[in-house]
């Protein structure tokens, strides 16, 4: 019905607009690490709780 396909694009751009926020961090993390030959930034960023969570946070407000 109309209404199911309205809901069904609105959730696939929220989840896209999520995820594009998650690829556009992941590509600063690998410039980064390209410019200053430090090739933990990302793991570190992703191991480290409080990033990951604040990372999560800044992907769903994107999103909204």
């Amino acid at each position: 019905r109309p209404s199911d396909n309205w809901a069904l694009r609105c959730a696939y751009w929220l989840l896209f607009e999520h995820e594009y926020f998650h690829f556009q961090t992941e590509i600063a993390a690998t410039r980064h690490e390209v410019l200053t030959r430090e090739l933990k930034t990302y793991e570190r960023l992703f191991q480290d709780g409080h990033a990951s969570w604040l990372e999560e946070s800044m992907a769903n407000a994107r999103a909204y």
